[in-house]
């Protein structure tokens, strides 16, 4: 029965193996001696180009590799020789690394620029750095030398625009559903640029205990010209994948959590196996547009286990079967994405826009599915005055031909009509808004002990329904009345960055519909 099993362990861990190690299969080694002055000289000469000398800042001299510790406060510029640098504190200056690496951790914050001579600059999830960021090598502190490059960053990557940096330094994949059960694998996330060059690679591998199947993806991207700014970038993704269709609900974390210990699993799952090809060109920082070649397998998947630590009595939802809408789907995917959010977990101020459409057409791509599907989301994060700020979102989408199940649209339940049944609208047309007015806790410091608390009064209002495959788009639009918009309205209670959330929520057509009471551990959009 299980024959091919160690095959499939191998091949995994083979393609594991080719994930971890594809940095250093075409990695060349950046750090170079300097033979025609000494390092004093050098060390010198980068210091008066890359400090600031502007004020009484001090300098903090090190030669050899360096660790600023969390909760330590570095007051003054930071210049490593000749060794890499951890920064998992506070530097309250410029940071200067000659001949070394430097890593910025989710904890860290630079309060200046941050220069890698020779060497790599890495950032990771929340680290903030005030200034620009710079990486060089020593020939550029000769002025004889007009062939040498530096790449300059005026922006923080790793938390603005559309374009991020590692989302996080760890690499262990753990999740629970009702169709995977315990789910344990080892993942490298995509990364804007590698030390190999123009390459960059990213994936996982796993295993999922209770339907023993192996899951993978890997993806190898090769970016054109600039790293950042106008990014032109050539990509290509093998995968096997129990995917779900419902992240911009809830996410993995967050659902395994209440899949694990409450048995509620908010994800619906199908297998998705095949191949992708994408190009993608960035504007701006902040403005990307891509085009994508899919082909993949659908089948369906079905709930494999019933156990989770609490809630023994109450069973998991099954898991929807795709029926007919299995097969094979090749379909070309283009997107549109305006990013100007001010923090990617957190934003206060900025505006988020994605376009997107996918069309799938036997007689032209292949496959088995016709259908065409339309998708429109803008947000918007206003602050108003201090402790107040307004998050709105709107949300759009509609199709033509026969759209299967794994692309249509649901609402109800969270994230999207507050106060009603999880999915209890679903169509092949949609349209949702949400509104929230957010007092920060700040306007209360000191009374009553509400220090810590934000105060949410949100809005919700949608509606979904289907039509005739033959519809354009304005004519799928003509059956919306504000009169048939499903509503509801609550108020919500967060901690100060807005993501571990009590709401109360009712929807508003009935006045003897029971009151909807959810814990989050994020923020609805």
């Amino acid at each position: 029965m299980h024959k091919w099993l160690p095959f499939k362990l191998f091949f995994c861990l083979f393609l594991l193996a080719l994930i971890i190690l594809s940095p250093a299969a075409f990695s060349q080694h950046y750090h170079s001696d300097c033979n025609c002055e000494d390092s004093k000289e050098v060390r010198k000469k980068a210091e008066r180009r890359y400090l600031n000398y502007s004020g009484d800042k001090s300098i903090h001299r090190y030669y050899r590799t360096t660790v600023i510790r969390r909760n330590e406060i570095v007051n003054g510029h930071v210049v490593v020789n000749d060794g890499d640098l951890e920064i998992h504190g506070v530097v309250d200056g410029d940071v200067l690394v000659i001949g070394g690496d430097v890593e910025a951790f989710r904890s860290a914050i630079v309060n200046g620029d941050i220069t890698s001579v020779d060497g790599t600059v890495f950032l990771y999830e929340n680290a903030k750095v005030r200034g620009k960021m710079l990486e060089t090598n020593w020939e550029n502190l000769s002025a004889k030398n007009r062939y040498s490059k530096s790449y300059g960053y005026g922006y923080t990557p790793s938390n603005y625009g559309t374009l991020r940096m590692p989302h996080s330094d760890n690499h262990v994949i753990a999740r629970y559903n009702r169709v995977e059960g315990a789910f344990l694998g080892f993942a490298v996330p995509k990364e804007l640029r590698y030390r190999a060059g123009n390459f960059s690679s990213y994936g996982f591998g796993g295993y999922g205990f209770e339907t023993r199947k192996f899951r993978y993806q890997i993806g190898v991207d090769r970016w054109f010209f600039d790293s950042f700014k106008f990014r032109t970038e050539l990509g290509v993704e093998f995968h096997d994948l129990t995917d779900t269709k419902d992240l911009w609900r809830i996410d993995y974390v967050e659902n395994s959590l209440s899949a694990f210990f409450i048995k509620k699993d908010f994800h619906d799952y199908f297998r998705r196996r095949g191949y992708s090809v994408h190009f993608s060109q960035n504007i701006s920082p902040f403005f990307q547009v891509k085009a994508e070649y899919r082909r993949d397998e659908y089948r369906s998947l079905s709930r494999s286990t019933n156990w989770a630590l609490f809630a023994g009595n109450r069973d998991f939802r099954e898991n929807p079967s795709l029926g007919d809408d299995e097969g094979q789907m090749r379909s070309l995917y283009t997107q549109l994405v305006i990013d100007t959010r001010d923090d990617l977990p957190n934003p206060h101020k900025g505006v988020y826009l994605n376009l997107n459409a996918e069309k799938s057409a036997p007689n032209f791509l292949g496959g088995e599915f016709d259908f065409e599907r339309y998708m429109a989301e803008v947000q918007f994060f206003v602050p108003i005055t201090f402790g107040e700020s307004l998050r709105l979102r709107g949300m759009a989408g509609t199709s033509q031909g026969y759209l299967p199940l794994q692309k249509n649209f649901e609402l109800g339940g969270i994230s999207t009509l507050r106060g009603f049944d999880y999915k209890e609208f679903s169509g092949t047309r949609m349209v949702l808004a949400n509104i929230e007015y957010v007092v920060s806790s700040g306007l209360f410091r000191g009374f009553l002990g509400l220090d810590e608390l934000n105060f949410i009064i949100f809005g919700d209002a949608g509606d979904v329904w289907s039509g005739s495959p033959a519809e354009t788009i304005t004519e799928s639009f003509r059956p919306l009345r504000i009169d048939n918009l499903k509503s509801a309205i609550g108020i919500g209670f967060s901690d100060h960055d807005g993501n571990i959330r009590l709401n109360i929520a009712k929807r508003t057509d009935r006045s003897d519909n029971a009151i909807e009471v959810f814990f989050r551990l994020n923020q609805p959009f």
